[in-house]
């Protein structure tokens, strides 16, 4: 669901305009929600963050590890709506993304 809070130009307009098909300059909140295993749950203290106006992993892990930077030297696959992804992938209202670090176990 998108939700309209008022008249902005920026460039996450322009992204929106030519890759989401949105035609006005409507400044909208797109959500996303991150959830957290092993290692990562356990730092953030926290299984489950929600963000909005994230286009990109790249974008989503930028603004994770600026929010917990003890995150940054761990190793992990990234998954969107089950599905492995890379840090390109260009994410969607209401995607699932799931950080997974390596586990060990037997």
């Amino acid at each position: 669901m998108w939700e309209i809070i008022g008249w902005k130009h920026t460039d996450t307009t322009n992204y929106k305009q030519e890759h989401l098909g949105i035609e006005n300059l409507y400044y909208y909140l797109m959500k996303i929600k991150l959830l957290l295993f092993g290692i990562f749950s356990t730092l953030a203290k926290k299984q489950e963050l929600d963000y909005t106006d994230i286009f990109s992993i790249k974008e989503l892990k930028l603004k994770l590890f600026n929010q917990y930077p003890e995150l940054k030297p761990y190793q992990f696959k990234t998954y969107i709506n089950q599905q492995e992804a890379n840090e390109t992938h260009t994410l969607k209202e209401g995607d699932e993304i799931a950080l997974i670090p390596p586990f060990a176990g037997g």
